[in-house]
Formats: C-alpha cells, structure tokens, sequence
C-alpha cells in the first residue's frame, strides 16, 4: 500500500473517467473515420431494390469543343451564344462563367466579341475629369446614381485606346474609390480548345453512374464549372448527357444537329 502526497492533489475526490473503447482514423486525417457505407445498388425496402440497366448509345445528337479562356468582368451577351449556369446546362452555342474563366460549348464559330460589365474605382479628379484605363470598349458608365455616356462634353466620357476620360463638375462628381460600373464590349482570346463534346439525348435515363463510350469510360464531372477530359455532365431535366473527351477520340462526325439515335457501341449504367 502506498500513500501518495502532494500540494497538487485536489482537495476534493473527483470521479475517475474510463479511457474511450475506440478511436476511428480516416487515413491521414485525424477526424472520425467512415462508420456507414450505402450501397446504392443494393435491395431497398424490398427486391429487387434499384436494378443496373445498360443502354446502348448512337451517334450523338450534337457535337462540338470546349474552349476555355482565363476572364474576370461579367459577361452580359455574346452574340449567338446563349449564356448557362454551368457543364450540366450546356449545349452547342453556350457559355458559362466561374469567377476567373469563361467557357464555351462551341457549336459553329467562336464567338468575335462579348458585352460585359466591369467594376472600376474612381480616380482622383485632375481639374473636375477623372481618367483611368480599361480593355472594354466602353459604351456607358454608371455611378451612385449617375449615367456618363458617350461624348466629350460634362456628363460624358470619351476613350482613347485604354484610356478613359470621364468630364466631371460639381454635378458629376465622383468621390476617389467610389465604384464606376462600366459596361461595354471585348473581345475574349481563344487559345486551343481544351477537348471536344459529345451530347446524347436518353429519355429514359433516370441516373447516370458511369458511361461507356469510344472504348473509355467516362465519371461523373467532378465540378460543373470545369469538367475535364473523360468526364461527363447529366442534366435530369433534358436527359442530356455531355461528354468530355480528346478530339483524336472523337469519331469522324461533322459538328451538326441530328434530331435521331442510331445503335452502336457503347453503354450507359443507369437506375430507373
């Protein structure tokens, strides 16, 4: 028996606690590791549950590429071109934007300019104007409530190359930093597209887990903003899949609309 002694100890007896039976680790991560799994395949309430079903794909209704460019004012328009929220919506002739890039399903001709709005922070005044400089053609100004538009009397801006001159007075004056939402067009460069498209229409289809096609398997896009090359996008709404691959994979089809299906090789896992 030994009795233990010590300023430290505390004064009153406090009730001992158990050491835990377990510690669950996710690999390298020290939070708590996977407890359930769910088998989305597997009976549900009763059998059969969710069955797999294989569908073969044809000749997809449209086809085209995937152009991505780094761009940052927020793209109001582009001729010919319908804007979408992302991948998931997109068909030939679409665009969507994230925070640093546009991207475009292009379908027949890229596209020569776009309307954007960009975001400017006034200048200090030199002599009641301010100047800054831009890459948008500018084609009207607004600010706390005031409209500049094009000419060179107070009111009014005028841009020489990249350079903007705003004519100011004590009516049209700007605090230094106050925000100036310029609005006008660009042109957006357009490098190598990044892959093509392949989108197919599958009426049925209630879920997409993984798609065969061209002797490569595609996986669902892990961002819809960017989906990179041997993934896919499913919109259950349209039962449109779009398909991102290489254009040295693309079969020989001309970059057009077909408003039919033919059989070929080629599946697509599904519920239904």
């Amino acid at each position: 028996m030994f009795r233990l002694t010590s300023t430290n100890l505390p004064l009153v007896a406090t009730q001992p606690r158990p050491a835990p039976s377990f510690t669950i680790w996710s690999g390298e991560n020290r939070g708590t590791g996977l407890v359930l799994r769910v088998n989305f395949y597997g009976n549900w309430i009763e059998n059969p549950g969710w069955e797999l079903d294989a569908v073969p794909l044809g000749k997809p209704f449209a086809t085209g590429k995937y152009y991505v460019t780094p761009f940052t004012p927020v793209i109001q328009q582009i001729a010919q071109y319908v804007g979408v929220e992302n991948a998931i919506a997109s068909s030939p002739n679409t665009f969507w934007q994230s925070a640093t890039s546009l991207s475009l399903y292009q379908g027949s001709t890229l596209p020569a300019n776009a309307v954007v709005t960009s975001s400017v922070s006034a200048p200090p005044a030199v002599a009641n104007n301010y100047i800054f400089s831009t890459s948008i053609a500018v084609s009207s100004i607004t600010s706390g409530g005031l409209t500049f538009t094009n000419g060179t009397g107070i009111g009014n801006f005028s841009q020489n190359g990249q350079i903007v001159t705003i004519y100011g007075d004590a009516a049209y004056s700007l605090i230094l930093g106050q925000e100036l939402v310029v609005i006008g067009d660009v042109i957006p460069i357009f490098l190598e597209a990044i892959s093509a498209i392949a989108s197919f229409y599958l009426p049925d289809t209630v879920y997409c887990d993984r798609i065969d096609w061209v002797g490569k398997s595609f996986s669902p896009a892990r961002d819809a903003l960017s989906p990179q090359i041997w993934e896919f996008t499913w919109d259950v709404e349209r039962k449109v899949a779009n398909l991102f691959l290489p254009s040295t994979s693309m079969p020989y089809w001309t970059e057009s609309h077909v408003d039919y299906i033919l059989n070929s090789s080629g599946v697509v896992d599904f519920n239904r």
